[in-house]
């Protein structure tokens, strides 16, 4: 019975496999930034609503290009293919959120094609890459009433357990004294020299910080003119944590040395952190495991590559996971490895073997959810 409600899918998926390649390759055209996601997000809504779902827009703080398109068979559990379509600046689609659209949609359209009860949502979440729509969407109770959630990602490799970390950005401005750099050079406080300092306080720190943290930043303002000592200095930080609670202990640490490159170069400071934090993956294990199983049932001879990287990835997904049983799977969509986040990985979201992929993923999370659906 199990191998033939998988083929059941899998004859829907070749059937709806044109309609992936159109989403696919009209999201890689449109290629919007987060919150801007217009036309991608209306494109997906047409879809879906052409093939019977009820689409809402319930409030959910700035966002503009979110939206939830449900259709129910009958009582039962309440399933969620989550949807994400901003893409990078200057890269495009070199996260694969084309693809991660066109799994999600897919997915859902096999799924309440075949569905005998329950509800399948297809729920859009803009703004993955800057962190703030599925928080923004959990915070306005959208996914209170959802029982699982579920979308695939586009990697290197095929695995089912992601490896996201916990994730919080920081705004930090020096603030000096401006003056002439070569006539009055006494008169002035370089606030440049506080951002710097605090640069190289955090290369001598990385000497004793362990595998569970870590730190990066640029310079997003170090002055205007060669010849006038900056008054304001800028830069955007990333710290990382294997956990949310290790994340608040490494802010700690961070606003310190902030504070100690603003007194050792007569500066003054401010750390501002972003108020959408990101937290580690939730691991749910039966939830995994479904999705495993389903995935070799759609492809036998599917490349499971489940050792851990030790990457250090992070994603509003983590979120989602502390309040409901989610996954996130990642299948293989390049034969060669090529770096995600570039144009190169981006291109590679249009070739048949990244289609195929997303169509394999596609299948196995419908394959999964008419399982959980079934399920008493």
């Amino acid at each position: 019975m199990k191998n033939q409600v998988a083929e059941v899918v899998k004859r829907r998926g070749r059937e709806k496999f044109p309609l992936l390649k159109e989403i696919a390759e009209t999201l890689y055209r449109y290629h919007e930034e987060s919150l801007h996601e217009f036309r991608s997000s209306k494109f997906l809504m047409k879809i879906l609503k052409k093939n019977n779902f009820n689409i809402s827009h319930p409030e959910a703080g700035k966002l503009k290009t979110h939206f939830i398109a449900k259709r129910k068979i009958s009582s039962g559990k309440k399933i969620a293919f989550i949807v994400e379509y901003d893409a990078l600046p200057e890269v495009g689609h070199g996260c694969g959120h084309n693809l991660i659209s066109a799994a999600s949609v897919v997915a859902g359209i096999i799924t309440s094609s075949i569905a005998s009860k329950g509800e399948v949502y297809v729920i859009g979440t803009p703004a993955e890459e800057i962190g703030e729509g599925k928080i923004s969407m959990i915070k306005a109770g959208i996914f209170d009433s959802i029982n699982y959630a579920m979308m695939f990602h586009p990697g290197n490799r095929t695995r089912v357990r992601p490896e996201f970390t916990a994730l919080s950005e920081a705004d930090v401005t020096f603030y000096g004294k401006s003056a002439h750099a070569s006539s009055y050079p006494d008169q002035g406080i370089n606030a440049l020299h506080g951002l710097i300092s605090l640069f190289n306080e955090i290369n001598a720190y990385r000497q004793h910080l362990s595998n569970d943290f870590r730190i990066s930043g640029i310079i997003t303002d170090g002055g205007k003119l060669p010849n006038l000592i900056p008054e304001k200095a800028s830069g955007k930080f990333h710290l990382r944590a294997v956990t949310h609670e290790k994340l608040q202990e490494l802010k700690i640490r961070f606003k310190i040395m902030a504070q100690a490159s603003a007194k050792g170069t007569f500066t003054k400071v401010r750390v501002k952190f972003s108020p959408f934090e990101l937290k580690e993956m939730k691991i749910w294990e039966d939830l995994e495991e479904l999705f495993r199983k389903s995935l070799l049932e759609v492809d036998p001879d599917i490349d499971l590559d489940e050792k851990p990287r030790g990457r250090w990835a992070s994603s509003d997904i983590g979120n989602l996971s502390h309040i409901i049983p989610t996954i996130q799977p990642t299948l293989k969509i390049t034969k060669n490895p090529t770096p995600i986040h570039t144009k190169d990985f981006a291109r590679a979201t249009l070739t048949d073997f990244a289609l195929n992929q997303t169509l394999i993923a596609a299948e196995s999370l419908a394959l999964t959810t008419l399982k959980l659906l079934e399920e008493k």
